[in-house]
């Protein structure tokens, strides 16, 4: 699958949650690929006419009640002080039993926004340094390549990142 206008190769090396490998990464509902692996849920609604199915979903990472709010600061606070209430480990094990459930295939944390925009800014990206800081993984948020990057499926499956030879 190709997006884009030249190639960049992402290469995600598997995070040990525990003792599973699980890799991880966030985009908008738009950009994802079901190639790429398991789409997983973290908005309040669900892609209207979504046909890319499986669409996973976990709740503890949905940020219920909070979308009214417009300042980034504020929003952050409420946003982390829900996921540490839901806790790392709950989260952790919500993401094995997901990634136990699809083969170990890669996890896509979506929602709909679209980052590209200079000062654009989401829950998934929030979502992504927290589980980064908390687990020790590595999170990597894919936007709609522009300009001179795109991604590519490997012949393995799994992503490799490199530089534009």
């Amino acid at each position: 699958t190709l997006i884009g206008s030249s190639l960049v190769q992402i290469v995600s090396q598997p995070c040990s949650l525990g003792v599973k490998q699980v890799e991880l990464f966030t985009a908008r509902y738009a950009d994802y690929d079901p190639a790429w692996g398991v789409a997983v849920r973290t908005t309040v609604g669900a892609p209207r006419g979504w046909r890319h199915w499986p669409l996973e979903h976990i709740r503890r990472v949905t940020p219920y009640g909070l979308l009214h709010i417009g300042n980034r600061d504020e929003f952050a606070e409420r946003y982390i002080g829900r996921l540490e209430r839901a806790g790392a480990q709950a989260i952790e094990q919500r993401l094995e039993a997901i990634t136990d459930q699809h083969a170990g295939r890669p996890l896509w944390l979506c929602c709909f926004d679209d980052l590209s925009k200079p000062g654009a800014w989401c829950h998934r990206t929030l979502l992504g340094e927290w589980l980064e800081e908390k687990l020790g993984v590595e999170v990597i948020e894919i936007n709609k390549p522009s300009q001179s990057a795109q991604l590519r499926l490997s012949d393995t499956t799994s992503f490799q990142r490199g530089n534009r030879d």
